[in-house]
């Protein structure tokens, strides 16, 4: 991975530093690792170095084999990518992660030099995985690719979707079960009931490769959440049924 990014900086500044390259590159995997090590395995069971090397994967296996894109362009695919979740908290609602992830880009690519436009540049991507922009018709650009690389587990097979699904579950592990599945069940319905999103992916290459698996798996997740809402609604409901006909028994 370091080799990855270092090659990727070297593109947008021939003469960035190597030194500081190497410990830019080591700040910012401890901060992919420090939530395993000083708080739980959960708050990172997702969103984690290998949620990174999946997006790069698809940077270098799906979109730099099309030559649809520039050296540089990809370059900034790649940085932006390795920046994105580099904050991430599942449990302190009031922080923004990609913002403030987008935040700690600017401030080490500042130290490390790179053009001012450029650092816009990645800066906007990284805002991009926030998922809230409607969608645009300019088709395969890098703004649309960074957003369809973090939507494409949405697209695994059934087992590797269940698997995400229980990962990020952990990662949200102290909000309350019925309050997740609403969550959960709101998400995915603005990905399929959205009069601003007329497709999950953005990209051209994107939706024609994927779009048909990502609508499939997302519209059973949405029809296994209902019947888990509808069964703990009537867990719940029964449940009070049942205290009631106790008390009444109780008093008689």
């Amino acid at each position: 991975m370091y080799n990855l990014f270092a090659e990727s900086i070297f593109t947008l500044k021939e003469d960035a530093d190597v030194d500081f390259v190497k410990k830019a590159f080591k700040h910012l995997f401890f901060m992919y690792d420090q939530k395993v090590s000083t708080h739980s395995l959960a708050q990172r069971a997702y969103h984690n170095l290998f949620h990174i090397k999946y997006g790069l994967s698809a940077i270098g296996d799906i979109i730099s084999n099309k030559n649809i894109l520039t050296k540089i362009d990809i370059s900034l695919l790649n940085i932006a990518w390795f920046f994105h979740d580099c904050v991430y908290y599942s449990d302190q609602p009031l922080i923004d992660n990609e913002v403030e992830s987008a935040e700690k880009a600017k401030y080490i690519l500042n130290m490390l030099q790179i053009r001012h436009e450029d650092i816009l540049k990645i800066y906007n991507l990284i805002i991009k995985t926030k998922h809230t922009q409607p969608i645009d018709n300019d088709g395969n650009n890098i703004y649309n690719f960074i957003a369809d690389i973090d939507l494409l587990g949405l697209a695994e097979s059934s087992k590797v979707f269940r698997i995400n699904s229980y990962k990020i579950r952990m990662e949200y592990i102290h909000v309350p079960e019925i309050d997740y599945l609403n969550g959960r069940l709101a998400i995915f319905k603005s990905f399929v009931n959205n009069k601003n999103r007329s497709s999950i992916f953005r990209s051209v290459l994107f939706k024609n490769i994927y779009e048909s698996r990502a609508q499939f798996n997302i519209k059973q997740e949405i029809d296994n959440i209902n019947i888990s809402i509808l069964s703990k609604n009537i867990i719940l409901e029964e449940r009070e049924i049942l205290n009631k006909l106790m008390e009444s028994i109780v008093n008689l």
